[in-house]
């Protein structure tokens, strides 16, 4: 039954922690339908974890309104993505056990893509999700990679980390710190008889 996606899970769980996927995100797609997100502020790779929960008997059906799922990167590998199935004659063939704990029979149904339980499209970049076929009981666990922009703003954030800026702005008085940090855009055109403006970082402001 549960088994297959528990240790697809558990294994991401310990290697995720190991790469330093220190980051997390919750997103609410629907009253029962919840989306978990695990990012590498390193690398700007995300694992995602989407599971629908099974509270009610009478949601029982593959129909889902949910909100549209938007991701901050480009789908890349599916991990798993899987149903778990408990019928009428699971639960009518349940015994309860007086002296342990036991659990109803089920049947667990694993896709081959992602495109069997939602539709994904690109868009600035970004890839969407929308759940199509994920029925009480359903789990899908994806990666995404980081898209064109990110991957700059990854790169200028590495650039104005401390120890990267620390050489160059050696040996500065405050008020050169306050020229080369500080000049507003009239003050860059002024300097330079409108020839420049001031600095401008594609893809980050």
């Amino acid at each position: 039954g549960i088994l297959t996606v528990k240790q697809v899970l558990n294994k991401l769980h310990s290697q995720l922690g190991k790469d330093g996927y220190t980051e997390i995100r919750v997103q609410f797609l629907a009253d029962d339908t919840l989306a978990v997100e695990r990012r590498s502020p390193d690398n700007s790779h995300s694992v995602w974890f989407v599971v629908r929960s099974a509270f009610w008997r009478d949601r029982m059906g593959d129909s889902l309104d949910a909100n549209v799922l938007e991701l901050d990167g480009i789908l890349s590998h599916l991990h798993i993505a899987a149903t778990l199935f408990v019928g009428d004659k699971h639960e009518n063939g349940y015994c309860q056990n007086q002296q342990c704990l036991s659990g109803l029979e089920c049947f667990l149904h694993v896709y081959g893509s992602v495109q069997e339980v939602a539709h994904t499209w690109t868009e600035g970049g970004n890839s969407k999700v929308r759940l199509t076929r994920f029925p009480p009981g359903s789990v899908l666990v994806f990666s995404t990679d980081a898209s064109k922009a990110q991957q700059r703003h990854s790169a200028v954030m590495k650039l104005l980390a401390a120890e990267e800026i620390y050489s160059p702005l050696f040996g500065l008085e405050l008020h050169q710190l306050n020229y080369l940090l500080y000049s507003c855009e009239s003050e860059e055109r002024d300097r330079s008889n409108g020839k420049r403006g001031a600095y401008g970082v594609p893809g980050s402001g």
